[in-house]
């Protein structure tokens, strides 16, 4: 069922105002954004799970890949009610919409990642391709100080310091970038960030990542704050057919922050794993 767009579209940058559709899958409400432009190929689709106090929105920027792949934006419910552990319920509602297409490539950010990781071990060649931004394979890849990790200190710190932590998280985030971040991560009960936190750091995917042949791709800011180079590189190392890029003075929004630069190392491996007939295999240079 299609809506018009919501009161948070009246408060972001007119750039991350993307039209939405309401899916309902397991009696749950999903958000999923498409480009007004991009082509419709559920054989070149993209489907793509923001991080943890992020939406589809988030991914504005990659628009000018919707003029060559069917790019498809997902917002997280914010329910509290759904049963079980939190992974497994949205990995569940994310796996029955790729199951209405034809082997999509699955993009994952931060905490969008480990759901992508576990859709990916669900669906194995179901799906095409698997790419994993800022991401990491369980809560014990964090670094900690004394006994405290920099993502629960953002999650508590956010709605009161929300522009510094935006951009302690974020980095050189421009006002407009800025802006929508923030109005997203508001958006987010603190019930559900608290959810989605602890299920962070009771999950350990690793034991899945040999499991996951699809071609991958790992993507990793060298200035990212929240997640270590070396959690990226575990994650890319675990993954029987990946490549691994680190991106130079990205921090942890670099879909964001250096869209280009993503846009030039997806298009690439999207065109040679949606394209029928093409290399099924990607060197893994880890």
């Amino acid at each position: 069922m299609s809506r018009p767009t919501t009161r948070i579209d009246d408060l972001v940058p007119a750039e991350f105002a993307i039209p939405c559709e309401t899916l309902t899958f397991r009696s749950l409400p999903l958000d999923c954004f498409r480009f007004p432009d991009s082509i419709v190929d559920s054989s070149r689709a993209l489907v793509c799970i923001p991080g943890f106090a992020a939406g589809g929105r988030s991914f504005a920027r990659l628009r000018p890949l919707s003029t060559r792949f069917d790019v498809r934006m997902i917002s997280i419910p914010c329910e509290t009610t759904y049963p079980g552990d939190t992974i497994e319920a949205l990995a569940g509602i994310t796996a029955d919409l790729i199951a209405t297409l034809d082997r999509p490539v699955l993009l994952g950010t931060s905490f969008g990642g480990l759901v992508a990781i576990r859709v990916a071990a669900m669906l194995g060649e179901r799906i095409s391709g698997l790419v994993l931004i800022a991401a990491f394979p369980g809560g014990r890849f964090l670094p900690t100080a004394g006994g405290l990790t920099a993502l629960p200190l953002v999650q508590y710190l956010s709605p009161l310091l929300a522009p510094v932590t935006t951009r302690f998280v974020g980095g050189r985030l421009d006002r407009s970038a800025l802006r929508a971040v923030i109005v997203e991560a508001r958006s987010i009960p603190a019930s559900e960030r608290s959810r989605r936190l602890q299920t962070i750091f009771a999950t350990d995917f690793s034991p899945l990542l040999p499991s996951i042949s699809v071609p991958a791709l790992v993507i990793h800011g060298t200035r990212d704050r929240l997640v270590p180079r070396s959690a990226a590189r575990a994650l890319a190392g675990g993954l029987p057919n990946a490549t691994y890029r680190e991106m130079v003075k990205a921090a942890h929004l670099p879909h964001v922050t250096h869209a280009g630069e993503i846009i030039g190392i997806l298009r690439p491996f999207l065109e040679e794993v949606l394209t029928p007939g093409g290399a099924t295999e990607v060197t893994s240079d880890v």
